[in-house]
This record gives structure tokens, C-alpha cells and sequence, in this order.
């Protein structure tokens, strides 16, 4: 077997990059199970692709926006699962929808290309950066703290 691969940057990084995104995940995800809300990973990554959406369409970064309206929606989930009398999942429900619906009406309004905006969706784990292995480890030390 040849290992020559892990000797390039892009590589090394990708591999940081995975094990730090684990470690984050297998923590969040005993206090998603115990909470009972498994729905709330695909809305809040839904949240997060309309928000770096947004920071395309008005030219701003578009993982700073990514994270403001990911962390307004965890804002919202809470209250509106209480105040609504909903269960939990319901509130998921309403929130992913909207969030969908935002991220599509986005890609409506660009009014360059999408490929920009499909590559935020799909992306690749080879090309983080070094300033994403920063951020991904600040929130990894955040969530095993």
C-alpha cells in the first residue's frame, strides 16, 4: 500500500480536518439523541446553506453568515417548540421548510452563476483551508468544553 498521498497539505488537512469534525459530532450527537430530536441536524444545515447563501448574494462571507443564521435558528427552536405547545419535531418541521424555502428563493435571486452557490452545497472535504481547520477546531474545543 502506498501512503506517498498523505504526504500533501490538501490531504493532511482533510484528515485534521474529519477527525475534528468527529469529535465535535459524536458529542453533539449523544445530546441530539437524548433530547430526542434527530431532525434538528438537517435543519440546522439547511439554516446554514440559506445563511452562506445569503452571504453570497449581498458579498459578505459567506461562513459568518452561515453561522448567524445557524445560530438564530437554534435561537428560535426552543421557544417555538414551547410556546406553540408543538413537539419538538414539528418545530424541525417549520424550520427546515422555511429555511429550504429561503435557500431556494436565494439561488433565485443571484444573479451570477450557481455554481458558486453548489459548490457551498456540496463541496469537498480536500479543499479546507487552514483558516477552516482554525474555526473547526475553536468549535470542536467549544463543544467537548
Amino acid at each position: 500500500m502506498d501512503f506517498a498521498i498523505f504526504g500533501y497539505q490538501f490531504m493532511q488537512n482533510a484528515i485534521l480536518a474529519t477527525f475534528l469534525g468527529g469529535i465535535a459530532c459524536s458529542v453533539i450527537g449523544v445530546f441530539v439523541v437524548l433530547l430526542h430530536m434527530p431532525f434538528i441536524g438537517v435543519a440546522m444545515a439547511h439554516a446554514a446553506f440559506a445563511g452562506a447563501l445569503f452571504g453570497l448574494l449581498i458579498g459578505v462571507n459567506p461562513l459568518i453568515t452561515a453561522f448567524a443564521f445557524s445560530f438564530l435558528v437554534a435561537l428560535i427552536i426552543g421557544p417555538l417548540a414551547d410556546r406553540g405547545q408543538l413537539n419538538p419535531d414539528t418545530s424541525l418541521g417549520v424550520i427546515f421548510s422555511l429555511m429550504l424555502g429561503v435557500a431556494f428563493l436565494i439561488i433565485g435571486l443571484m444573479p451570477t452563476t450557481r455554481s458558486e452557490a453548489l459548490n457551498l452545497l456540496w463541496g469537498s472535504v480536500l479543499t479546507i483551508t487552514h483558516t477552516d481547520l482554525f474555526f473547526l477546531a475553536g468549535v470542536a474545543v467549544v463543544v467537548v468544553g
